[in-house]
């Protein structure tokens, strides 16, 4: 073995045996670097190490807590009684926790102006501690790579977005009126988050960054969405609304929502399939007929035409707030849930 002991291998356990019993033991297991064998049976050596030290310490009243980021890689035998049998989920913050945790990091920062705490948060939703304070360092970095000494709430929002897109920007070569076409795409997305629930859309950029082409709309997302059909049938729409707005204006297909599409077709087939919300003659399972498979598909393809049907009345409806989001993302090319708040209310 190349650890001839398990202590070797995990030092925090080489003094494990302590006379106060209420002394504990604390670590981060990232198991994946030994990891040896086949995918049901990974890091099997390292998580027979770990059971061995844990059973030597037997006795000694010594707790063990540790963290892992998968806890559904643990094998069975570490997760009985008397091993890792508590379990503790720690899931990423949320919009009133991000908020408190941002404004942590900012007071050691020198800033130029006011802060709009709740957007930055909701700027950041559903990224890690560790994530928030890189975006923020970011901002810093801007701030100092242009000779100013404090930071600016456009640094803030420059950081945080080059987090979403995990890259820089990077300029866009137009050509024609793709530009325009790109900002009606978005735009329609964002129509329809904002005609069946306002307020949702955190984010829409017509910017390109690196790992993302085009434009990009972040909707926030509470922690049950997606429990009712209502919510499956708003995804949906908005899926569908950027490929609408482009019908709506210009009259032609678009030729550049294949992603979206993909996305809508998921949704609706689970519907159709999983969760049977059209009746049980398109449920398949493993040896249905072909009837059944035929029936599912032509139920998918009924329900996607009259989505894209009510996603274009949507915006035919609202056509006045498709054109103010429109015109604002052609001037701004970003805009936040402030700024679709305040067109909304305008239009």
């Amino acid at each position: 073995s190349r650890f001839p002991t398990p202590e070797c291998r995990f030092p925090i356990f080489r003094n494990r045996r302590f006379p106060r019993p209420d002394w504990r033991c604390k670590s981060r297991w990232n198991t994946h670097k030994f990891a040896n064998e086949d995918d049901e049976h990974s890091d099997a050596d390292a998580y027979v190490t770990i059971q061995a030290c844990i059973d030597g310490c037997k006795g000694f009243d010594v707790f063990v807590i540790a963290t892992v980021n998968d806890k559904w890689c643990l094998p069975e035998s570490l997760l009985r009684a008397g091993r890792f049998d508590k379990v503790i989920p720690v899931s990423y913050p949320e919009s009133e926790d991000s908020a408190k945790i941002i404004e942590h990091y900012l007071e050691k920062k020198q800033l130029a102006d006011s802060i709009d705490i709740e957007e930055l948060s909701r700027l950041l939703e559903n990224h890690s501690c560790a994530e928030l304070e890189t975006a923020i360092n970011d901002a810093g970095i801007y701030a100092a790579y242009e000779g100013r000494e404090r930071i600016e709430y456009e640094d803030l929002k420059r950081a945080c977005i080059r987090m979403l897109f995990e890259g820089p920007e990077r300029e866009r070569v137009s050509r024609g009126n793709a530009e325009e076409k790109i900002a009606y795409h978005e735009a329609g997305h964002v129509t329809i988050v904002e005609v069946l629930n306002p307020g949702r859309v955190n984010l829409v950029t017509t910017k390109d960054y690196y790992g993302e082409h085009g434009g990009v709309v972040k909707v926030h997302h509470d922690s049950d969405m997606y429990q009712t059909n209502e919510d499956i049938e708003e995804g949906i729409l908005r899926d569908l609304g950027g490929k609408a707005a482009i019908e709506v204006v210009y009259g032609t297909a678009d030729v550049g929502c294949s992603s979206d599409i993909e996305s809508a077709f998921e949704k609706v087939t689970d519907m159709i399939d999983e969760t049977c919300v059209r009746g049980f003659g398109a449920y398949i399972e493993g040896y249905s007929s072909e009837h059944r498979r035929e029936t599912k598909d032509r139920l998918v393809e009924m329900e996607m035409d009259r989505y894209y049907r009510e996603a274009k009345r949507i915006l035919i409806e609202h056509r006045g707030l498709l054109e103010a989001i429109h015109d604002e993302l052609m001037v701004k090319k970003t805009l936040t849930f402030r700024d679709i708040e305040r067109i909304r209310k305008a239009a």
